[in-house]
C-alpha cells in the first residue's frame, strides 16, 4: 500500500492550522525543504500575519512567498537580482490577485484585523479556516509552479 505525499500546499495549510501564521507556514512547508532554517523562517515570519502585523497590508501568504523567491534567486556577485525578482514576484501577485480578487488582507477579510472590532468579527466569522486557509493554499500552488518553471527547486 502506498502512502501519497502531502503537497507543499497541503503542508501549509496544516502549518497554517497548527497555529502558525500565513507567511510562516509558506515558509515552513514551501522554503525548509529548499534549505532555509526552520527556526529562522520562523522567527523572519513572526510579524507578516495580517498583512503584516495585522495591518491589513499584503496577505501573509504572498509576503512569506515573495521572501522565499528572493532567497532562491540564483546567486551571482555580477547581477543585480531585483529586476527579475520584481518580476517574479509580479507574477505570483497577479496570478494570486487574478484567482482571490485581491491581494491585501483587508480586502481578502473584508475588515480590519488592527482594530479590536475587526479581530472579533474575524474570530466570529471564522475567516481563518474560511477565507486564511485557502489563500495559504493558493499561494503555496503558485509558489510552487513558478518555482518548478523557473527551476529554482
Amino acid at each position: 500500500m502506498s502512502t501519497q505525499v502531502p503537497s507543499r500546499a497541503d503542508q501549509a495549510v496544516a502549518i497554517f492550522s497548527s497555529g502558525f501564521n500565513c507567511a510562516q507556514a509558506i515558509l515552513l512547508a514551501c522554503g525548509c525543504p529548499r534549505g532555509v532554517d526552520r527556526l529562522q523562517a520562523q522567527r523572519f515570519a513572526s510579524a507578516l500575519g495580517g498583512g503584516i502585523a495585522h495591518q491589513g497590508q499584503v496577505c501573509g501568504a504572498l509576503t512569506g512567498a515573495a521572501l522565499l523567491v528572493g532567497y532562491l534567486l540564483p546567486k551571482t556577485d555580477t547581477q543585480d537580482l531585483r529586476p527579475r525578482a520584481n518580476q517574479l514576484i509580479g507574477e505570483l501577485f497577479q496570478a494570486f490577485r487574478a484567482r482571490q480578487g485581491a491581494i491585501l488582507c483587508r480586502d481578502l477579510l473584508g475588515l480590519e484585523l488592527s482594530t479590536p472590532e475587526g479581530v472579533r468579527r474575524f474570530r466570529e466569522l471564522e475567516l481563518r479556516q474560511k477565507r486564511c486557509a485557502p489563500a495559504v493554499r493558493l499561494a503555496a500552488e503558485l509558489l510552487e509552479e513558478l518555482l518548478a518553471r523557473e527551476g529554482m527547486r
